[in-house]
């Protein structure tokens, strides 16, 4: 027993050796046979996006979603949230992950929303803000969170002036 798991220590090292010399081929290869050993698969896929992103590889994208679809299965949403504000940092254009985001803050950390919408603000996501603040009063209405509504509109309030007037046309329909 003692001999596997000196062998996989080796492994991991030989992994982050083919990383660091930029052998892509050869860190993917020993990687495959390391993800064997491992029990969660959304760890698994977020190793793997981490291997392509050292490698500049797009693909990395593909395992960073596959990463965050699994965590949302284990209901594991603040990894998933982790995952997929990592992905926004190195791609902040890519529209389905800001969406992923939003519905994750909306259904799981309502009171946690500013952040996502600092967000989308700090990162020129308008479009996707103002989505998002359209779903963020229709969610306080449904729930009838007034409260919080007023804070998401003080908030608006000071990140966009235009944001602030489409949530108030929203609030008083």
């Amino acid at each position: 027993m003692k001999q596997v798991e000196s062998q996989k220590s080796i492994g991991w090292f030989k992994l982050a050796e083919f990383v660091e010399r930029g052998e892509k081929e050869r860190a993917l290869g020993i990687y495959k046979l390391l993800a064997l050993s491992i029990d969660d698969q959304a760890f698994a896929y977020q190793l793997e996006g981490d291997i392509l992103l050292a490698f500049q590889d797009t693909l990395a994208i593909n395992k960073y979603l596959q990463a965050a679809q699994h965590y949302i299965k284990q209901h594991n949403i603040m990894a998933a949230i982790g995952t997929l504000n990592h992905l926004v940092i190195l791609k902040p254009e890519h529209t389905p992950t800001w969406e992923m985001l939003a519905d994750l803050y909306l259904n799981h950390y309502l009171k946690k929303s500013i952040i996502h919408l600092r967000n989308l603000i700090n990162n020129k996501q308008v479009a996707n803000a103002r989505n998002y603040v359209e779903k963020l009063v229709v969610k306080c209405q449904e729930d009838h969170l007034v409260k919080d509504l007023e804070i998401i509109i003080n908030e608006i309030k000071m990140l966009d002036h235009a944001l602030y007037q489409f949530a108030m046309q929203e609030a008083k329909k």
